[in-house]
């Protein structure tokens, strides 16, 4: 859980985040593997995924709303 919401993975594959605040879900992505474990936190993303979201030239939107999430909570 981060802030006001709550990431969850559902079907195996997909990762979900739900939003405390306006009850509502939303489709982050989906895995080509099954997720057995998942761990969320802000602003960090791991060298391989970093690889992997250059390879398919995603990511752009998602990281400047992050940012700005966590200008608000400071």
């Amino acid at each position: 859980m981060l802030g006001d919401c709550l990431f969850y993975v559902k079907n195996t594959r997909d990762i979900v985040r739900y939003d405390m605040k306006t009850h509502s879900s939303s489709l982050i992505g989906s895995t080509r593997d099954a997720v057995i474990a998942m761990y969320a936190t802000r602003n960090i993303m791991r060298e391989f995924d970093k690889e992997e979201d250059e390879k398919i030239g995603g990511g752009l939107q998602m990281n400047e709303e992050i940012d700005q999430e966590s200008a608000k909570s400071n």
